[in-house]
């Protein structure tokens, strides 16, 4: 009988070889694959297949986690993996802060370089330099822009050093540093805009008696309740208790780019845990509610959601972005007809608004922890941060009430 030959490759030895393994000439082995993020084929090289396999082991568990190989990973790879592994799991605004982070920040940056080649010293040099210089034509960045930055590297390293691809985390303390580093310019980028209460005035007067009046119950509100814009374009009827004057947080909608990457309105919950409350609602604002529901013709529906509050002239969920257009337009417009200097508006967003509204709650003297509260903040050191940056005077006028009744 004639004995049957294996179609299977075989190196000089006998020894059948696995799919991508091949032996040359000069005896050597190589191991052939596809990268996953490149597309491209890569090569391995080793003088005995024993070898050869433990590098293939190597490449194998790297591709099971994402990356290309623990010694040629680079920041790329690592940040493109990071947003791929969040992407069902967190929220979709956060992930475009994510994706927004990495193309502007990172990519063309630092991006070709390997992970496993990053020091401490690198990365805050490299968040000095975006701190004091402009990037790619645009302006240097603000301390804030770069603290979403490290949260995302910082988050994105974690994963590397969990795998073993690097032992210590090269972001870890580099904020801190930075901030020690560039005290003065991150202290003027987070110059906290308000409103003074004669400004808030003229500027809602001139809203509601203008053709600007569309705006003046959007703008009321947020001035007068502190909500984020996103939560005031996701509030629903059911939020708002009118026996009680009471208004319930619990939603924000947002416009923003859904997991198969397309633009589309989305309702989630709000920023964080502590942004899900319940604030006062003032006399004023009930009025101007109990008016919009008087005269909303049409229960707006959205998905899953009815029944809101704020809407278009199309009868769909008023969007953040068209309010800050018409907020940002309607300024222009006040400012050009306002004689008074001193009640000229420089500038003006529906973040603004929120620390305006703040800022009264501090003249009035609530409770610090009232006030994080009703602000949704999440920790009090937010809220006293804008107690300070708002009311420098008050550190002085502390103190010197100190001394006096020590003295």
């Amino acid at each position: 009988m004639a004995r049957r030959v294996s179609n299977k490759r075989q190196d000089s030895k006998g020894t059948i070889l696995s799919k991508g393994e091949s032996q040359r000439s000069d005896g050597t082995y190589q191991y052939r694959y596809k990268d996953s993020f490149s597309g491209k084929y890569l090569y391995v090289y080793a003088r005995t297949l024993n070898q050869l396999r433990t590098k293939e082991d190597e490449i194998k568990k790297s591709s099971f986690l994402g990356f290309s190989s623990s010694n040629s990973l680079t920041v790329n790879e690592l940040c493109l993996q990071y947003i791929e592994l969040k992407r069902n799991l967190i929220k979709p605004t956060t992930l475009r802060n994510y994706e927004n982070h990495f193309r502007c920040y990172v990519e063309n940056i630092i991006g070709d370089r390997k992970v496993k080649d990053l020091t401490h010293s690198f990365i805050l040099n490299y968040y000095k330099k975006l701190a004091t210089e402009k990037i790619n034509t645009k302006d240097r960045l603000s301390y804030e822009t770069i603290r979403g930055l490290n949260a995302f590297l910082c988050a994105s390293f974690n994963t590397a050093k969990r795998d073993k691809v690097i032992q210590e985390n090269p972001c870890t303390g580099c904020l801190s540093e930075l901030k020690k580093l560039t005290t003065q310019k991150c202290a003027d980028e987070q110059v906290i805009n308000r409103l003074s209460s004669e400004q808030a005035k003229a500027f809602l007067d001139f809203v509601k008696n203008t053709s600007w009046y569309k705006q003046y119950n959007k703008l009321f509100v947020l001035l007068n309740t502190g909500i984020r814009v996103s939560e005031l374009c996701g509030l629903l009827w059911d939020d708002i208790d009118f026996d009680n004057n009471k208004i319930y947080i619990r939603h924000n909608l947002v416009y923003t780019r859904d997991s198969d990457g397309k633009h589309k309105l989305i309702m989630q919950s709000p920023k964080t845990a502590s942004s899900i409350r319940t604030i006062p609602m003032f006399s004023e604002v009930k009025e101007i509610l109990l008016q919009i529901k008087q005269q909303q013709r049409v229960c707006v529906s959205y998905e899953n959601y009815k029944g809101f509050v704020f809407v278009s002239r199309n009868n769909t969920p008023s969007r953040a972005s068209i309010i800050a257009t018409n907020l940002r337009l309607a300024v222009a417009a006040y400012n050009e007809q306002q004689t008074n200097e001193s009640l000229i508006i420089h500038k003006c967003s529906p973040h603004t608004l929120r620390h305006t509204f703040c800022s009264i709650l501090f003249e009035k003297n609530f409770n610090h922890k009232t006030i994080q509260r009703i602000m949704g903040h999440s920790r009090i050191n937010i809220t006293l941060d804008v107690y300070t940056q708002l009311f420098p005077e008050k550190d002085v006028e502390e103190f010197e009430n100190f001394e006096s009744l020590i003295s």
